[in-house]
Order: structure tokens, then sequence, then C-alpha cells
């Protein structure tokens, strides 16, 4: 399987690094161990991770003056 980088998640989704670390930490139970490592660890994302993280950004793309429409 293979494994993406924090780098490579923003690159692919569009966003920062931050944005995807936030995300990250926010949707943990949802992710692989290693999108949420130890202090000092490299993050790692999974393909299931990717997927996840796809579903966010785009939820998170909607712009809220199109809701309730």
């Amino acid at each position: 399987h293979r494994v993406a980088t924090l780098s490579e998640v923003a690159r692919l989704l569009g966003v920062d690094r931050d944005t995807v670390k936030g995300w990250a930490t926010k949707y943990a139970e949802h992710l692989s161990p290693a999108a949420n490592p130890a202090a000092g660890v490299e993050r790692r994302f999974d393909q299931n991770d990717l997927r996840v993280l796809a579903l966010v950004a785009e939820e998170t793309d909607i712009d809220p003056s199109d809701l309730g429409r």
C-alpha cells in the first residue's frame, strides 16, 4: 500500500499543510494511527485516509450561501 506524506496530501487536496494537520486531528477516529503519530514522528496517510480527507475537503468546499436553497 502506498502512503502519502503531509505535503503530498496537501498538494493533492489543494490546501495547506496546516489544514491537513487540523483535519487529521479533528477526524482522527476515522484515520489510521499513522495519520496522528507520536510527537516527532512524520505523519503518513494511506489510501483510506486519503478517501476520508478527500470527503472532508469536498464538504469544506461547499459555499455556505448555497445551503438551504
